[in-house]
Order: structure tokens, then sequence, then C-alpha cells
């Protein structure tokens, strides 16, 4: 289904703000965001199409729209097709810096690697080596203390995910080709059943040419473009190829 250029607009800031934001966006605050000079008026008849075509929702309520899957699957595909938004060169240098101290540590380095992810993306970060299955996983509290989850039965549903977090992990890496990142927004992967959460993952090559993963496991409402940056990073420094 094909989007105007004013429609791509409109929607990747829409997404881009929800991200920033947790909260619905309307079409008066759209306005007043940078790069959008359209009248309130037209956001919100291009904003009613881009919900009759499945990529905007209206919550309860609420005047404001957040994205559909559809949304979310739109902009991850627009944002891969680009170049990627990296951190800003002091935290990249900290990243690689650290990734240097945890190539020294090989016997540590899937657990550690878990933990500096998370710290990082600040949504729980996963790990492991394939053919041990063997994986570690960090950031459950940054995780479960986003305002996306609503209710107890939602943190209850990433409490279960967590208990097939391996199965669950495998059954992905399988889908994937060495080095290849992938991502898996709501319903397109397995982890929770009313999918409300979004995957970044990718196979790489460790230390010693053991076959590992990495991933980031968030909420719809991740930040995309680090996220995918941050996984790159890693499977591009791993490389042993190089």
């Amino acid at each position: 289904m094909t989007l105007s250029p004013r429609q791509q607009q409109i929607l990747t800031t829409l997404i881009e703000e929800y991200v920033r934001t947790a909260n619905p966006v309307g079409s008066e605050e759209l306005s007043r965001l940078p790069g959008l000079s359209t009248s309130p008026a037209t956001i919100r008849k291009e904003m009613a199409e881009l919900e009759r075509k499945g990529f905007l929702y209206q919550p309860h309520t609420s005047a404001g729209r957040i994205p559909t899957d559809r949304g979310y699957r739109f902009f991850v595909n627009q944002i891969t097709q680009k170049r990627l938004k990296k951190i800003n060169f002091e935290e990249q240098k900290l990243f690689e810096e650290e990734l240097i101290k945890l190539k020294l540590r090989e016997k540590m380095l899937a657990r550690t690697l878990a933990r500096l992810l998370s710290a990082f993306s600040h949504n729980l970060a996963i790990t492991g080596l394939l053919e041990e299955k063997k994986y570690f996983e960090s950031g459950i509290k940054d995780l479960i203390s986003q305002p996306d989850w609503e209710s107890t039965d939602e943190i209850c549903q990433i409490a279960e995910m967590l208990d097939y977090l391996d199965e669950n992990i495998e059954k992905l890496s399988q889908k994937l080709r060495p080095r290849q990142i992938k991502t898996f927004i709501g319903k397109e992967h397995m982890f929770t059943q009313t999918g409300d959460c979004a995957i970044v993952i990718s196979r790489c090559t460790l230390p010693q040419g053991a076959n590992g993963i990495v991933a980031i496991l968030g909420p719809k409402r991740m930040e995309y473009k680090r996220n995918i940056s941050l996984i790159k990073q890693v499977t591009n420094f791993f490389d042993t190829s190089k």
C-alpha cells in the first residue's frame, strides 16, 4: 500500500514523537514540530487517511493517534534503507572502548555484553552462544518499568516470556543468516501473546569463532534507530573476517 510523500513524512514524524513521549500524538502537536510546514487541518485529514490504511489508530477517546504494527514496520523499513542514526560520538567511543575490554575477557563475554547492551539501550538485552544453547539477559527492570505496560497482566506476560526465552531465541535465530540484522515487531515474533514488544536481533561471530546471538527487546515504542545501530556496531566489531 503506497503512501504519498506527505503521508510518509507525517507518519515518520508522529512515530518519532510517540517514541520520545509515549503519549498519543495529535495534529496540533505535529504541526508545531520542525520539518512539518503543514496546517493542523491538513494533518488531521492525512492522519485519518493513515488510520483508514491501517498505519495509525486512535486509542480510547484520545484526540491523538499512535502507530500500529504496520506503521512501525513501514518506519523500520524506511530507516534501514537509509543511513542509520548513530549514538552521539562520546557514547559511541565509550561503547567501543567497552567492547574492546569485553573482547579481552572472552570467558565472561556473552554475559557482560548483555549488561553493556542493556545499559546503552535501556531495554532488555539478550546474548548467547548458539552451539552451547546458553543465553544471558540483562535489563528486566528497564523493560518492565516502561510506561507502555498498562496492567499487571501485561507485566506477567513479560515474566512468562522470560521463562521461554531460550526456546524463542533459538527459533528466531533460525530465520537469520550470519551477520544479518532483523527487526520483529509485535506479532511478527512469538515473545508475548499480546504482541506489545519488538526485538532487534542478529547472529554474529564472537571471538574464537563462536556462533553467537545478540538482541535488544523492548516495547514497540523502542528507539529503533538507536537499537539497530547498537546491534550493528556489535556485529561489525566481533566480525573476525575483518
